[in-house]
């Protein structure tokens, strides 16, 4: 199964492809995009969509998973990033591909076994399990990494559960 991982910002939008072949996990591609701060939001997103329809198409993904949103101290800055991840939904949606997100703690459980862990527990725990010796210096693109394998890995679990019905 072929995953589109996204950790949306409407400045900078983290991706990662990651595969699921018998178990085997594989890094097809990732990277960060990055829109002018200065531009105002409204095309910025126009940006990202364009980008991401593009990236899908390139990459012939299944399913896109997203992280969700996390509402701490800037409610402002949790509301543009609920723009980039409407916008990550919209080119999903126009592509035909599942859509799953998934809660900040969430993914960081799922790679890490700690919800609390910092960005850079979770990079770590992404070259650790995709066997990567490459440090991303981007933590938007590790996190995108993670997102994707968050979703893999409870694909996996759904499918076990299924079998032992």
């Amino acid at each position: 199964m072929r995953v589109l991982g996204i950790d949306p910002g409407t400045v900078n939008l983290g991706y990662a492809l990651v595969e699921s072949n018998n178990h085997e996990l594989v890094l097809i591609s990732s990277g960060v995009l990055k829109v002018n701060s200065k531009l105002d939001v409204s095309y910025r997103l126009d940006e990202i969509f364009n980008s991401l329809v593009e990236i899908i198409k390139l990459t012939s993904p299944i399913e896109v998973a997203i992280e969700a949103p996390f509402v701490s101290q800037n409610v402002r800055t949790a509301m543009l990033i609920g723009r980039a991840q409407a916008v990550a939904i919209l080119a999903a949606t126009q592509n035909n591909l599942g859509i799953f997100t998934y809660a900040p703690s969430q993914i960081k459980k799922s790679v890490t076994d700690n919800g609390g862990s910092s960005k850079e527990q979770v990079r770590d725990m992404v070259e650790s399990i995709l066997n990567i010796e490459k440090t991303f210096e981007d933590l938007d693109e590790s996190d995108a990494i993670a997102v994707a394998l968050c979703h893999l890995k409870d694909k996996e679990m759904q499918e076990l559960m299924l079998r032992e019905i």
